[in-house]
Order: C-alpha cells, then sequence, then structure tokens
C-alpha cells in the first residue's frame, strides 16, 4: 500500500514536540476530538504518534491542516482520520458521539458500510417494537 501522505507531507513532528511548538493546536476542534475518542485506530490499533502538516489536493483549492498520524509496520506513516461509526451518507451524526479514530487503511476499506453490531442493534429494534 501506498503512503497516503507521501508528496503532500510537509512537516511532521512528534506528538510532545508538536505540542510544545504549537501550543495554541490545543484548543482547536480537531486535536480536542482525539483527546476525547483517543489516538489509536480502533480496527488495527495503530497509534497515532506524530502530527503531520499535509496538503490535500481535494477539489479546485488544495487544503493545507494537522492530521495525527503513526508508523505502521513497514515504515509508513499512515493518517489517523476521524471515522463517523455511523456512515453521514446513511444518517449518521456529525458529532463526537459517533466519531472513532480509525488509519486511513482501515477506514478506506469501512467505506460507508454500517457496522455490523448497530445492524443487529437496528434489527432488534424494528423485531421488538409492536405498533399501536
Amino acid at each position: 500500500m501506498a503512503n497516503p501522505f507521501h508528496t503532500n507531507q510537509i512537516d511532521c513532528l512528534p506528538f510532545l514536540e508538536f505540542i510544545e511548538k504549537y501550543p495554541w493546536i490545543a484548543n482547536k476542534k480537531r486535536y480536542q476530538v482525539f483527546l476525547e475518542i483517543g489516538f489509536n485506530c480502533v480496527k488495527c490499533n495503530l497509534l497515532g504518534t506524530h502530527w503531520v502538516w499535509w496538503k490535500e489536493e481535494k477539489g479546485q483549492e488544495p487544503k493545507e491542516h494537522w492530521d495525527l498520524a503513526g508508523y505502521n509496520d513497514q515504515g509508513h506513516l499512515v493518517m489517523i482520520t476521524i471515522d463517523h461509526i455511523m456512515p453521514r451518507s446513511k444518517g449518521g451524526a456529525n458529532d463526537t458521539s459517533n466519531y472513532q479514530p480509525m488509519c486511513s487503511f482501515c477506514n478506506q476499506k469501512k467505506a460507508d458500510k454500517i457496522p455490523e453490531h448497530l445492524i443487529k442493534k437496528v434489527n432488534h429494534v424494528r423485531t421488538n417494537t409492536k405498533l399501536s
């Protein structure tokens, strides 16, 4: 698998060095979300140990921002994303109650699938709900 940061990576700092150099980042929403939901991928347990400044090439306007990342077993820097547990495309909320940390590779595999435990929960509610 290719390194998701490859040529777009601008800077990379270990977590504590990053906080010392950019203390204002602690007030940013993205940082606060990771503090609340954790720094490990919920599927493969990859730990986000570095903050990476990189350029996202999506759309017409390139966007530069900090993102959490960790080194995988092959020594590649892999982005830790903020994944929506119940995909937004399936009606999931866009708030921390519906967020989980997930590495970019696991997130790509999950795509917009509804997790099995949520499917079972919805089916249980449907079969146990009586219409009056």
